[in-house]
């Protein structure tokens, strides 16, 4: 029961008390199978990276961040790969996962308490991106996966000992290091944490991807301490 909760989050944040998050950089794997074997995966796929971003959905309200984060990614990172709107679809998606080395997600997550490998995220057409299709793949260059989406890391208490979600994922895929959120996010704030996020983990290489998502939740901790609503749904998966 405990892996439905933000334990990161831990602490007494309004009087200025011991905290988790000033005590520790947190990292989780929703296996210790998941993790072995992200770690045993190559690391040939180089820092290439893949951007997928629906800032409309047909079903569901615009996402502006979403746009505003691949603006921002695409002039951050020379050569990336962008996929928006129409572009953005199940098959060009899986097409484009084998030769990148991080993968962005910016988009609508929906999990499904009743079958977890049902849990997708939002593409262009009928067809999503769901666990069961990213689970199947072998990824031998991937490195890094950012899903900028909610209820990517959320799983069910009848099914807590599975954690079966997007997040996992992708790190059974070969993602040695994978951010989701454990709720729904707010559109508002996801560029900002995005930003935070990748102008760290740019600066100091990928190794640091837990050390840059910690840094910039606790700065926004410090803003917001009584709203962990905003800065506590974001963790890293991974070695």
């Amino acid at each position: 029961m405990l892996s439905l909760l933000p334990l990161h989050a831990a602490g007494h944040h309004r009087d200025g008390g011991p905290t988790v998050v000033d005590r520790v950089i947190s990292s989780v794997t929703p296996t210790v199978r998941a993790l072995a074997h992200a770690r045993a995966q190559g690391r040939g796929g180089g820092d290439r990276l893949l951007v997928v971003a629906m800032p409309s959905t047909p079903d569901g309200p615009d996402l502006p961040g979403a746009q505003a984060e691949a603006e921002f990614l695409a002039a951050r990172v020379a050569g990336a790969t962008v996929l928006t709107g129409r572009d953005a679809t199940r098959e060009a998606v899986l097409d484009a996962l084998p030769s990148a080395g991080w993968v962005h997600f910016a988009c609508h997550g929906y999990s499904d308490p009743a079958n977890p490998s049902d849990s997708h995220l939002v593409l262009h057409g009928q067809a999503p991106l769901r666990v069961v299709d990213v689970s199947r793949l072998r990824l031998s260059g991937a490195q890094f996966a950012y899903l900028s989406a909610c209820d990517t890391a959320r799983t069910t208490e009848t099914l807590s000992d599975e954690a079966i979600h997007p997040a996992a994922a992708f790190q059974i895929a070969g993602f040695a290091q994978v951010v989701g959120t454990l709720w729904r996010v707010d559109d508002a704030v996801a560029p900002s944490l995005t930003q935070q996020i990748y102008t760290d983990l740019l600066s100091s290489g990928a190794q640091t991807a837990a050390a840059a998502v910690h840094r910039t939740i606790r700065a926004l901790r410090d803003r917001y301490p009584n709203l962990p609503s905003l800065w506590a749904a974001h963790v890293h998966f991974g070695a």
